[in-house]
């Protein structure tokens, strides 16, 4: 099992100085991989206080502006990734490409492949992956974000997943069948909603969505296929 770092936890660490290329393992040598979830409380900018808008029902409102994060919390983030030795990671909260690219250059040692498409949240904060560059896989990257449903709080229909529900199918090289698949998820927050304290029903309509996804999943590539 792997441990979920907390995004405060100092080790003192510099950035680590960018890694020749490794060199890339055999697949048949491979008897684990080492799998870590990281919610990164926005990668490079703290993305400001929102509140629920009254005047647009189901919207957020800024009320203070961006702030950089500071670089010691960079290096803490990268530093629980690289001490625990993770191939592949979901990373939540993580602004855009160029953010993630960014913090995988100067922080990680370029040692990762980097995969994120831009979901639904307002605050620009979405689901992301790193996987190993070493590692002899190809990635196809799917999304979920314009999956809909009818809130019955409000009888209307938009987009389920507050952010997404990102998929990595992930295969050996020149192979079809994958490997396994991968999900991101990062659910709607606790705040209440119109007629929906605590977001409860949508919270529970995305887990249950997301069930059925996964269901779809196997129905495309078996049921063997984890």
């Amino acid at each position: 099992a792997v441990s979920t770092p907390r995004a405060d936890e100092s080790s003192g660490l510099s950035p680590p100085a960018a890694q020749p290329q490794a060199k890339q393992r055999r697949l048949e040598d491979i008897r684990e991989l080492r799998l870590g979830t990281y919610n990164v409380l926005n990668l490079f900018e703290k993305v400001g206080k929102h509140i629920p808008d009254p005047e647009h029902p189901g919207r957020l409102k800024k009320v203070s502006e961006r702030t950089p994060k500071e670089e010691r919390q960079l290096r803490d983030q990268a530093s629980a990734i690289l001490e625990s030795r993770l191939d592949v990671v979901v990373l939540q909260e993580v602004e855009n490409i160029a953010a993630l690219e960014e913090f995988n250059s100067r922080f990680l040692g370029g040692a990762y492949k980097t995969f994120l498409i831009e979901g639904n949240d307002q605050r620009g904060i979405d689901v992301a992956f790193l996987i190993k560059k070493d590692l002899p896989l190809q990635v196809e990257q799917r999304t979920n974000k314009t999956e809909l449903w009818t809130d019955p709080a409000t009888g209307i229909t938009g987009k389920l997943f507050s952010r997404d529900l990102p998929a990595l199918i992930v295969r050996a090289e020149q192979e079809t069948q994958p490997l396994f698949v991968l999900l991101g998820t990062h659910l709607k927050s606790k705040r209440d909603r119109p007629g929906d304290p605590e977001s409860a029903i949508q919270r529970r309509a995305q887990v249950e969505r997301s069930a059925e996804i996964v269901a779809r999943y196997e129905a495309e590539f078996g049921p063997d296929v984890p």
